[in-house]
């Protein structure tokens, strides 16, 4: 392999840790476009008629960033600063829910789900579906026996909601929001008094020979201290989101080694 002169071709995995235990915060293998760029503050020194006698360099640093083609939930905590929590039998997630749910019968509908809260009152509320899908009128969870235009009651180990007869018919649809639990599944939050992690970052990365393209070799740009920056977008549209990440080197200050960044080259 030449190893003076090579093509840069792309970003193939990422993996980012914590910097102390070594704990693997996220994995990016989809990566569609990235950079490195390096950047030095100078302050001029002149003399005599404004001449430029010297330029003091400070403050070298280096960002890198990237765009993943699909989300990772690791990086997503990483980035808001916390950890994701995991739903089980022993940690069950609370999660809201509203779906659009026709009833079975002229005075019963079932959810998808089974409710939780304040026994006999699981569901607060549902509204009827108007015709051009928007909400109608508020119906208000009693105990006992549901009013005709009113109320209604839930039975959450059964996911049912019961009206008054004569009320509804089969085939209404109603919007219903509550609460549920789940025992698979994450949760990742965002937290106002949490912020965005430090990390050792590793790219692996796809090099190509000067002389002949179709030579291949691999490299490793490894960033032992960076700070991951909370400030991304997820957009939505035409185009699936893509995850946006960057993060900025830091000088460990408790090593000798102030390296910022290192390239190795894999003959």
């Amino acid at each position: 392999m030449n190893m003076e002169n090579f093509l840069l071709e792309s970003f193939d995995l990422a993996s980012i840790y914590d910097i102390t235990t070594g704990e693997l915060y996220a994995l990016c293998d989809q990566i569609k476009d990235g950079s490195l760029e390096n950047t030095v503050d100078s302050s001029d020194v002149t003399g005599k008629m404004g001449m430029l006698l010297a330029s003091l360099d400070r403050n070298k640093a280096a960002t890198i960033t990237w765009n993943n083609a699909f989300l990772v939930a690791g990086l997503l905590a990483a980035q808001a600063g916390t950890d994701i929590e995991e739903a089980s039998e022993d940690n069950k997630i609370q999660v809201p829910n509203f779906e659009r749910v026709e009833l079975d019968t002229d005075t019963t509908a079932k959810l998808s789900y089974v409710p939780v809260g304040v026994e006999g009152a699981e569901v607060k509320r549902i509204w009827l579906v108007a015709s051009d899908g928007t909400q109608g009128a508020e119906y208000t969870v009693v105990a006992d026996t549901p009013v005709k235009g009113k109320s209604f009651t839930v039975n959450a180990a059964e996911k049912t909601i019961t009206f008054a007869a004569d009320d509804l018919k089969k085939g209404s649809e109603i919007y219903v929001a509550y609460d549920h639990e789940i025992t698979e599944g994450r949760k990742i939050s965002n937290i106002a008094d949490n912020f965005s992690k430090n990390a050792r970052i590793l790219v692996d990365c796809t090099v190509a020979e000067k002389c002949d393209e179709n030579i291949k070799h691999h490299a490793i740009l490894e960033i032992p201290k960076a700070k991951i920056d909370g400030n991304y977008t997820l957009d939505i549209g035409d185009e699936p989101a893509v995850h946006a990440f960057s993060a900025k080197t830091l000088t460990d200050v408790c090593a000798k080694d102030k390296t910022l960044w290192n390239i190795y080259l894999v003959a």
